[in-house]
């Protein structure tokens, strides 16, 4: 895809409403949702604090999974505070509207 030639125009009045919005005392916030994740015993790299074994499958093939999960998160700039909502759902515009409902 090329690039538009009002790109740079386009960020600089985005960053200019945003401007005017937090000082008129308005909420502006950011909003994304990822990918879903398979919910299940499987490994992942990073660190894990016990001195137990953990047994894991080394797939994560969807008919091991015990469901999925989607995470969405907001952030608030005015107030910098965020959260993260964890949801089952695949209506993304609901989904996302109830996610910044209930965390506000």
């Amino acid at each position: 895809m090329g690039g538009h030639p009002d790109r740079n125009a386009q960020f600089e009045n985005i960053t200019q409403l945003k401007q005017d919005y937090l000082d008129a005392g308005n909420p502006v916030i950011s909003m994304d949702t990822k990918k879903k994740a398979l919910l299940g015993t499987f490994y992942r790299n990073g660190s894990l604090y016990t001195q137990a074994a953990i047994q894991t499958n080394d797939h994560d093939f969807p008919s091991s999974a015990t469901g999925s999960v989607i995470p969405h998160g907001v952030y608030d700039l005015k107030r910098n505070t965020g959260y993260i909502t964890l949801g089952t759902s695949h209506d993304t515009s609901e989904f996302a509207c109830d996610s910044l409902f209930n965390g506000g």
